[in-house]
């Protein structure tokens, strides 16, 4: 029988649980990734903290205690939260990465251990990127209780031996072994740090922000193979907490009705936890004035080309102004270059309603 990567995921951090032999920590998990969605408290595998939801994890741990999460008294105390992925293998090595990098931070902000389990080194070679590193580092530091921790999947032992100190119910013991995985997490760190990043877009919206552009359309979002809400969010908030707090993204290909409908999509905890971050500022197409009306009638022509759409396929030609572009994504690598100077040139610019709602919201 051949399994998905997700129940593959599931069936290692079984085993690990089952060798771990535990006699107090008890597990929680399900074969349907849709059961994953609801909150803890009621039964599902999903964080939520002040109204908002955190992504789902894989596998749960927990203490028959009594706990209230959200006003509600139950009994199973979550412990340890594990979001893995086999997306290195897949050949996520860019920033696809990030797409799974919030799920195991809710956990952490929650005041609990949040897990990231996956290959430290792929075997093609290719590593966990060292901002998924430094941003656990940084959110396990701030968190008053919880740990944002990555660990290797290939490492069984690892997770075995943290699942046996966990079940003894030590908070010291626990604790040290935490301290033994940020440091194999540090020496990981070191060996793939580069603290490089892409050019941003300095002092906009308002003075001291960063903002970084992005030329996904609604079909980015809500296409079956669309996951761009999920890689977003998590680069997001791994930036965020790295480099700047002061952190916008800007969605030149959304309007405000594509805004509005993706806020009223049920079921889509990032797209909802992005724009319910507290100090990320969404910023869309309508939020700006444009004085180069050039780039402007571009970008609408552009807002609903995808690239499986036929002639706008990712190796087709693609004509713009009469320059031919080998493909819809060489096209979209070059509009986001001028777009980015047009912002730097303040040939585009924040419109004042919007400038004033940002001053409110910050303030």
């Amino acid at each position: 029988m051949a399994y998905s990567s997700d129940i593959r995921v599931k069936e290692l951090i079984k085993e690990a649980y089952r060798k771990a032999n535990c006699k107090n920590l008890k597990i929680r998990w399900f074969g349907e990734s849709h059961d994953d969605q609801m909150n803890w408290e009621d039964g599902g595998l999903t964080i939520q903290i002040d109204g908002v939801k955190s992504g789902s994890c894989d596998v749960g741990f927990y203490f028959e205690e009594s706990c209230v999460i959200n006003g509600k008294k139950i009994n199973k105390k979550p412990v340890l939260l594990i979001e893995g992925t086999e997306g290195l293998e897949m050949g996520n090595t860019g920033s696809a990465q990030h797409a799974r990098y919030s799920h195991a931070l809710g956990p952490c902000r929650f005041g609990i251990i949040g897990v990231l389990l996956q290959a430290y080194e792929a075997k093609s070679g290719a590593k966990t990127r060292w901002d998924i590193f430094e941003g656990a580092l940084i959110e396990t530091k701030k968190s008053i209780n919880g740990s944002y921790l990555v660990m290797d999947i290939y490492d069984e032992d690892l997770l075995v031996d943290f699942l046996k100190t966990i079940d003894k119910k030590n908070e010291s013991e626990t604790n040290l072994f935490i301290d033994k995985i940020i440091t194999i997490m540090r020496s990981q760190y070191q060996k793939v740090v580069s603290r490089k990043r892409k050019e941003w877009v300095k002092d906009f919206p308002i003075k001291d922000f960063s903002t970084k552009i992005y030329l996904f359309n609604l079909k980015a979002f809500t296409t079956s193979g669309g996951r761009n809400g999920h890689t977003i969010l998590g680069t997001s908030l791994n930036e965020k907490a790295i480099f700047d707090d002061k952190y916008a993204i800007l969605f030149f290909r959304l309007n405000q009705a594509d805004v509005n409908y993706l806020k009223n999509l049920k079921n889509n905890k990032e797209v909802n936890q992005m724009f319910n971050t507290k100090g990320l500022i969404v910023l869309n197409i309508d939020d700006l004035d444009f004085k180069n009306k050039e780039i402007e009638k571009e970008l609408n022509d552009f807002k609903d080309v995808y690239p499986t759409d036929g002639k706008n396929a990712f190796k087709g030609d693609y004509l713009v102004n009469g320059v031919a572009y080998k493909g819809v994504k060489r096209y979209r690598l070059d509009l986001t270059k001028r777009l980015f100077n047009a912002l730097k040139n303040k040939e585009i610019t924040i419109k004042k309603k919007k400038l004033d709602q940002i001053g409110k919201e910050i303030n």
